[in-house]
Parts: structure tokens; C-alpha cells; sequence
């Protein structure tokens, strides 16, 4: 027998994204034969077996049935008591991201929550973007460590957790020893001549330039900017006199470099398998009930740590505007 769903959205949400992700969350779930869904703007009808809710603020839980809620980002107290409530209520979650499905737990505990990390709503998804990395280093290093010899090291270390992302090609003189230490990275490594065309071929093959050298700046980067090839490297020199391509960086010391570069492999390596509604009401459907949140919940909501909060710049905002109109009255 068929499950019935109905998809609740307030009028609030009309016209905005959420109608949008509700229209999106309709048709995945109008696909799927074991469910009779239907979408309504405003309070649901009794008699379903599971209720959507979008705008999580105004979701009217229905005694009986299975409640999930849509919850977008959490920047104020007066919504984190409303999760309490639906928390104690036996709603279930769903999250855009990780970070919010976090928020969510330390504010109501224990609790049946997922995160659908959203797909694209106009644009199918590729996994294109998954392929190699490739970095390229092209200067000669030198006894003197001008070129930061150590750095190099390290980065060729970062690179090393990401091999199956990354490749780095490097040309130049002095490296032997440095690589010797790190032959577990996929690299290529020219050290002939220099040979005008196989250098403009193989910039060309790099997503980004790097120099870490400490000196006036580098032709290689100066070559990359005017290619309109992103770089990473340190601000020195006529690095920063030079018009950047896009996806640059400029760092303020190695350190930063390094951490640029980390990110960078980090963002190659992520992907994630879209979760879609049947999938998700499954879960819910089989999910094992979780004890409502205690009340002390609610007293605990000013002092949990909230990156998405504007609690702080709201009332530091009315206390300006209310310093401002004292001294209007005094004048």
C-alpha cells in the first residue's frame, strides 16, 4: 500500500528558493510509486502518512505522522528555540550541510537528523571537476636556500596525502635530493636544458603556478599572470605589482602558502552522492524513536556556539540606535 506524503510550504516561502527546493523535493518524490504526494501551500491536511515541512520556523507539526523539517541556516535565538519545540515534538531533520546538521545537535541534542547536501537546481552535476590537480613549480633552486628549499619540502609533503588528486610538474635544476624524499607523489621532473616550447607546454598543462622563493619575484609567475594562469605564491617583488588572474592568491608568509595549497587539494578530493527524498523518507520511515530533548535545552540556547549567529550585531545595533536617540535628547 502506498505511503501518502504531503509537502507543506508557507506562504512565506512562496516565490523564494525554498518554493523552488519544495517544487524539487515534489517531483523527485512524484517519481518514486510508493508514495502518493501531493504540495500545499499552508497548513496540512490530516489522514497523511508523512509531512515535508519547508520553513522550519512556521512548521505545524502533525500529531500522529511522520514530521520532517527543512531546516536552512540558524542565525537567531528565537529559531533555535523553535527546533527545541519541534525537537520535542519528534520532528525530524534535514540540513543543507554538515556544519548546520553540528549546529543543530548542540542545540537540541540526540536527534534524527540528516543532511542532503543540495544538488544544482538548474545544472546536472559533473564529476568532471574530481580530476588531477596539477601544480607546477618551474625555477631552479640554489645551495644558498634562496628559493626556500625547506618549503618545497613541505609542500611536496602536503602533496604526498593527496597523490591520487594531485600531480606536480617541476622544472629546474637542484631537486634531486628534494624528491628522492618524496617519490610517493605524482610528479614529473625536467631538469634539461631550457627548452622554450617544452616550458610553454607544460605551463600550460599546470592549474596553478607556485614560487616560493624569497626574492624580487619570478618569470615563471610573471609568464602565468600573462597567460592569465592562476599562481600561488609569496607577496614580494612585482608580485604584487602585476594584474592577477583569477583564482590567484598572494601570501603573506610560507606558512599561508602552504595552507592555500592544503585547501586547494583538499576542495580536489570531495565529492559527495546527492541523497535524494525517497531516500530520505525511508530513513525517517525506519528511523528508531529518539527521547524528546529536555527542557534545560532551552536555557542553554544563548551559550552554545553559533558560527552562523548575527545575534551579537543585532543588539549591538539597537543599543547604537538607542545610545544615538539619548544623545539627540540631549542636545
Amino acid at each position: 500500500m502506498k505511503k501518502t506524503l504531503q509537502i507543506l510550504l508557507d506562504s512565506g516561502g512562496v516565490g523564494w528558493i525554498l518554493e523552488v527546493l519544495a517544487n524539487k523535493c515534489y517531483t523527485e518524490l512524484k517519481k518514486d510509486t510508493r508514495f502518493d504526494v501531493s504540495l500545499k501551500v499552508g497548513l496540512g491536511d490530516p489522514g497523511k502518512d508523512v509531512y515535508i515541512h519547508f520553513i522550519y520556523l512556521s512548521a505545524q507539526v502533525i500529531p500522529g505522522a511522520i514530521n520532517i523539517v527543512y531546516v536552512t541556516h540558524v542565525d537567531r535565538w528565537h529559531k533555535a528555540f523553535r527546533l527545541v519545540r519541534l525537537a520535542k515534538s519528534k520532528a525530524h531533520f534535514v540540513t543543507m550541510s554538515t556544519a548546520t546538521k553540528e549546529l543543530v545537535n548542540r542545540y537540541i541534542g540526540t536527534a534524527n537528523i540528516v543532511t542532503q547536501i543540495p544538488e544544482s537546481l538548474h545544472f546536472k552535476y559533473s564529476s568532471a571537476h574530481n580530476n588531477k590537480i596539477t601544480f607546477g613549480i618551474f625555477s631552479n633552486i640554489y645551495p644558498d636556500g634562496r628559493k626556500n628549499d625547506k618549503i618545497i619540502m613541505d609542500f611536496l609533503s602536503i602533496v604526498s596525502d593527496y597523490s591520487d588528486n594531485v600531480h606536480v610538474i617541476i622544472m629546474g635544476t637542484g631537486y634531486q635530493d628534494i624528491l628522492k624524499t618524496n617519490i610517493q607523489i605524482s610528479y614529473e621532473y625536467l631538469d634539461s636544458e631550457f627548452n622554450l616550447q617544452v616550458y610553454k607546454h607544460n605551463l600550460d598543462r599546470c592549474d596553478y603556478i607556485l614560487y616560493f622563493g624569497k626574492d624580487e619575484g619570478a618569470i615563471s609567475i610573471l609568464d602565468a599572470t600573462t597567460l592569465n594562469k592562476p599562481i600561488i605564491a609569496i607577496n614580494q617583488g612585482y608580485h604584487g605589482d602585476i594584474p592577477l588572474s583569477i583564482y590567484s592568491k598572494l601570501c603573506q608568509s610560507p606558512k599561508e602558502m602552504l595552507s592555500v595549497i592544503r585547501n586547494v587539494c583538499i576542495s580536489a578530493t570531495k565529492h559527495y552522492d546527492y541523497i535524494d527524498w525517497g531516500q530520505l523518507v525511508d530513513r525517517s520511515l525506519s528511523a528508531k524513536p529518539i527521547p524528546k530533548p529536555s527542557f534545560l535545552r532551552f536555557f542553554a540556547i544563548p551559550f552554545v556556539k553559533n558560527e552562523f549567529s548575527i545575534e551579537g550585531s543585532v543588539n549591538m545595533r539597537k543599543l547604537t540606535k538607542f545610545l544615538r536617540k539619548i544623545q539627540e535628547l540631549n542636545k
